[in-house]
């Protein structure tokens, strides 16, 4: 408490709002966990402003959410005066000014309008060549994005680098960057960062992320899980050792898994029976479901589920945080290829079953 008085710093935080347009009633103050929003504080709204007090030594982003009015309204917390003015039908627009980390934010975020401006209009028009069915406009379109994206993603990396004291920093690579990232990529950004955000939630989220993909590298060990099949029973990972493995990490409801499919059929077919296994898991939330897309789509492999969506135990042990993501394992239980599907998938297994 000494040294933050001493250099300036208070030790507390104030943060007031005046939303024109708010009803009265209760603002909830939240936090983002692994399972969701969190409500860690409440106050009353009265005549469109609120106050909420206390100590947050650890800058970090908040949601408020509002039980009269809809909107949520999301800055960066900290222990400072903290300021808010806008409207309830605009609050990605309000005005929030006072607190360091927040000021950083505010940069990123302006920084980013065009490229936000630019991916509505090309959004617009994409779908506008979908609705004519002018498929040559459609690849123009998304090539034009993807230029974009890539430009942005550069500029990302920019802002990160030169605001490497701040939470911001490990914030948005966490938000915008983590999927791009390889283990030995994200190590090298945490390496970057400032002394005093080490112990920043943001950071030592990053840390863990790193952790996890180090486990499930090419050329580590798969890690071990057991789940029920399709029939209930407990089904292990490690009990389909002296066999090719494919875990193929997939849900009935996601779109790109189900065209890949045909794909996985097709290999399945050719390399059983030269000793493939194919381990199904599923990132289902309702059993029906799953069990009708493995039927639907001619699935004839081994399939097991914890019935729990993206808090699926042994998608989080692998770090998968999109899907279709595959991992294939050699007889010895070795992660020796990552993410291939299609004509790159029948050739790598091509290559290693002979």
């Amino acid at each position: 408490m000494f040294i933050a008085a001493a250099c300036g710093r208070p030790d507390t935080f104030k943060l007031t709002a005046t939303i024109e347009g708010l009803a009265d009633g209760q603002a909830i103050m939240q936090i983002a966990t692994d399972t969701g929003l969190l409500a860690i504080d409440t106050t009353t709204i009265t005549e469109n402003s609120f106050t909420f007090t206390g100590e947050k030594a650890d800058p970090e982003m908040i949601y408020i959410t509002f039980t009269k009015s809809a909107g949520t309204l999301n800055l960066f917390l900290e222990n400072a005066t903290i300021q808010v003015t806008g409207k309830i039908d605009s609050l990605k627009q309000a005005s929030i000014t006072g607190g360091p980390t927040q000021d950083v934010y505010n940069k990123h975020l302006a920084g980013k309008r065009d490229f936000e401006k630019l991916s509505a209009q090309l959004y617009q028009e994409y779908a506008n060549a979908e609705a004519n069915g002018d498929s040559i406009k459609q690849k123009e379109i998304y090539a034009q994005f993807e230029a974009a994206d890539k430009e942005n993603k550069t500029k990302l990396k920019t802002f990160i680098a030169e605001n490497s004291h701040s939470a911001v920093a490990p914030y948005l690579v966490r938000r915008e960057l983590i999927f791009d990232l390889s283990d030995m990529q994200l190590d090298s950004i945490i390496g970057t960062f400032g002394v005093e955000i080490t112990e920043n939630i943001y950071v030592k989220k990053l840390k863990e992320r790193s952790e996890i993909l180090h486990n499930v590298a090419i050329g580590k060990p798969a890690p071990d899980f057991t789940l029920n099949d399709t029939v209930g029973n407990p089904l292990s990972l490690s009990s389909l050792k002296g066999k090719f493995v494919l875990i193929d990490f997939w849900a009935s409801w996601c779109g790109p898994c189900r065209a890949e499919n045909p794909n996985m059929v097709a290999a399945y077919a050719e390399f059983n029976p030269k000793g493939l296994v194919i381990l199904g898991v599923s990132l289902d939330n309702e059993r029906s479901k799953w069990l009708k897309a493995i039927k639907d789509d001619n699935m004839a492999w081994l399939h097991v589920s914890d019935i729990k969506g993206w808090n699926c135990a042994p998608a989080k042990l692998y770090g998968v945080n999109s899907i279709p993501h595959s991992v294939l394992l050699n007889p010895e239980g070795i992660i020796i290829a990552k993410n291939l599907r299609g004509e790159d998938l029948k050739k790598k297994l091509a290559e290693v079953i002979k």
